[in-house]
């Protein structure tokens, strides 16, 4: 016995799609007569009427039709549009055609940083006073705390001093932090070049100002923060626990954001820059201590959708480190 080889079924609908020619009657394929229509969200067989929302329920309706099986496979053409049966006929209008024009382009505001920084305005909240009230009666005070030796944290400046003994004079420093470049090391402000590190360290500083006296009893951390933006403002949170308002400080100016906080009984100290990703107001900005938190309110100027908080680093440069 010779086997057949079985032909494609085109007739839409058939359930058999492969069939024998020596099996195919007069009644052997039982199809849709005509494609499917979709319209709104409905699929419709338009021989029978039947509809669905689902394309896979409508392809289980059994055909309408009996016939041969079709071997033909249809010419592909370009899909014309399916007009519905008592559909209102298209109204002719004399209006001429919709051009679509380019949007306009707005000029991204140009990014130029003022050159001071100015102090935020800051409020301490009921919920931190309460808390460092709290705080205050707890403390158990020290009996007689070793004196530790405070140094200058400015530039160029080796200045110490004793806790409880005499202030030294008055600071001289380099107000910018070195610079390396191609073998060469100086201060950024007056721009003396060395080619030996050591002859750099010992240059005399540029500026008379006052000592920068660090603290040994404060411990420097890191802080977990988190932001919310609207186009017009952008709230930053800084998860500070009992932060101490007067050793605390925020400034700005219109790129950047200066934060220094110390909190807690341990007194700890978070400090960062913030190279903000645009420009904003400082003189509208507000800085509100809570007990639990530093609630910063950057008002951006102009008002606009920000990625982030900060600008990305430059290509190739390594990314900040978490805070």
């Amino acid at each position: 016995m010779v086997s057949e080889d079985l032909l494609t079924c085109y007739n839409t609908g058939c359930p058999v799609k492969k069939y024998s020619p020596s099996e195919n009657g007069d009644d052997a394929c039982q199809y849709h007569p005509s494609v499917p229509i979709f319209h709104d969200g409905i699929k419709r067989w338009p021989c029978c009427k039947r509809s669905s929302c689902d394309f896979t329920t409508l392809l289980s309706y059994p055909g309408c039709a009996k016939g041969p099986h079709n071997p033909n496979k249809p010419e592909q053409q370009p899909p014309k549009p399916v007009v519905e049966e008592n559909a209102p006929p298209e109204k002719e209008t004399d209006f001429p055609p919709v051009v679509h024009e380019p949007l306009e382009q707005k000029p991204v505001p140009v990014r130029v940083p003022s050159q001071s920084l100015t102090p935020l305005n800051t409020n301490t909240m009921p919920s931190l006073i309460n808390a460092l009230k709290t705080l205050s009666t707890s403390a158990t005070p020290v009996a007689n705390p070793a004196p530790v030796k405070i140094k200058c944290e400015n530039f160029g400046c080796d200045a110490e001093f004793e806790e409880g003994g005499e202030l030294a004079d008055d600071c001289v420093y380099h107000p910018s932090p070195p610079v390396f470049h191609e073998g060469l090391q100086f201060w950024g402000c007056c721009q003396k070049k060395h080619t030996d590190f050591e002859k750099m360290r010992q240059q005399p500083g540029c500026t008379t100002g006052k000592h920068n006296w660090s603290n040994p009893r404060v411990k420097k951390v890191s802080c977990r923060y988190d932001h919310f933006d609207n186009p017009s403002l952008l709230t930053l949170n800084i998860y500070a626990k009992g932060a101490l308002p007067e050793r605390c400080s925020f400034a700005a100016n219109n790129c950047l954001l200066r934060v220094h906080i110390v909190y807690g009984k341990e007194l700890l100290q978070f400090e960062k820059d913030f190279n903000l990703f645009s420009t904003i107001d400082p003189s509208k900005c507000v800085v509100n201590l809570n007990a639990t938190k530093v609630e910063i309110k950057l008002v951006k100027e102009p008002p606009a959708p920000w990625r982030s908080i900060e600008l990305p680093p430059p290509e190739g440069a390594p990314g900040p480190g978490h805070e």
